[in-house]
């Protein structure tokens, strides 16, 4: 059996099961204090230290992650089911909460009951279920659980699948083979401390097998949700207005965060084989010489910048130094926001509405 036919078997199989299986499948919570069997702390370490020097590359790729995912009415829902994505300055608090989440389980060991990426772990798995909670209620599927397995190995693609299938034009020029494996250990372990099914992980397997599992799953579940459809018409409305306000949000952390040029830089690889991408023609246009600038910017950064260390690591650096002022002056940014985009994103009732058209 070949690689391709042994992934697809695998997603048939993933497809098949984890939709019945809950998102946390640790009922034993000392589970997530005994690290398993397959972990390897060196290897564990060595994406903390890639880390370190591709933070700035690395959040990116996030975000690219993050407005693709908005795009698919499955992890649209749960986003927008807690109420914390109803305007820009929302976003901005919610996606700011996410990052420092993501860069705390980056930085220390997940398996110690007193150190932060554990108690950041549990907040997220308590996220979870009140989430799954909720949207249980809510829903008429006849799905046991709506935070589930098969939902829990999609969210993983939102961080690592761009990662795993363009990562030259991310601008990971630099990463060995090793690298990129330990990489994929790290979000594994993630997943496990999650309460992930190693069954389900995304990340469980070889390099080659995780990027094959991810082209599959880019080519045959992420790719088809960006086609325009007109009964789909509220969900790309929403999932557009969404994916700009992130890019509108973050873009007060980093000014080079734009959406029109991240957008346009994006529609180079990510949609670039989309026949009628879900992107309004507006999204990617330059509009005046700055932001043409700021296009050629950021094309020979990813291009030819990325090719060097330094540049990484002063990115990095840069990055952390606009954290640490966004956490100190988040009410400012908030109102900076709540003036610049005073509109909310979307109606109230958008969850309903995005209830009925997925069970249609």
């Amino acid at each position: 059996m070949n690689l391709f036919e042994r992934i697809k078997r695998r997603r048939t199989h993933i497809l098949e099961n984890a939709n019945s299986v809950q998102c946390d499948i640790h009922h034993d919570k000392n589970e997530y204090l005994r690290p398993p069997e397959w972990f390897d702390p060196d290897n564990f370490r060595r994406a903390q230290q890639l880390f370190y020097t591709y933070k700035s590359t690395f959040i990116l790729s996030f975000i690219y992650g993050l407005a693709l995912t908005f795009y698919n009415p499955a992890e649209l829902i749960p986003l927008m089911s807690t109420g914390k994505s109803k305007s820009v300055a929302h976003l901005f608090q919610r996606y700011l909460t996410t990052i420092e989440h993501i860069i705390t389980w980056f930085e220390h060991y997940p398996f110690d009951k007193e150190s932060k990426a554990y108690r950041s772990l549990l907040t997220v798995r308590q996220m979870h279920g009140q989430v799954s909670r909720k949207l249980n209620k809510l829903s008429s599927s006849t799905e046991p659980c709506w935070m589930n397995q098969h939902r829990m190995h999609n969210g993983q693609f939102a961080f690592i699948g761009l990662f795993a299938i363009f990562p030259k034009q991310l601008g990971f020029n630099l990463l060995t083979q090793q690298d990129v494996h330990c990489v994929f250990h790290f979000w594994r372990t993630i997943g496990h401390c999650l309460g992930i099914d190693d069954t389900f992980n995304l990340c469980a397997g070889s390099n080659v097998e995780i990027v094959e599992m991810c082209e599959q799953i880019f080519r045959e579940e992420w790719l088809p949700t960006l086609m325009m459809k007109s009964n789909d018409e509220s969900i790309i409305v929403t999932a557009r207005r969404m994916s700009q306000a992130i890019f509108q949000s973050l873009g007060q952390l980093e000014p080079f965060i734009n959406y029109n040029v991240m957008m346009r830089y994006g529609c180079r690889f990510v949609w670039s084989t989309t026949l009628a991408p879900a992107i309004d023609e507006d999204d990617i246009q330059l509009k005046n010489y700055l932001s043409k600038v700021h296009y050629g910017f950021t094309v020979f950064a990813y291009r030819h910048c990325s090719r060097y260390k330094w540049f990484h690591w002063l990115a990095s650096r840069w990055l952390e130094y606009r954290l640490k002022q966004a956490r100190q002056y988040d009410q400012h940014y908030v109102r900076c926001l709540e003036r610049i985009y005073p509109d909310h994103i979307v109606d109230g009732d958008i969850v309903a509405k995005l209830l009925t058209c997925f069970s249609d």
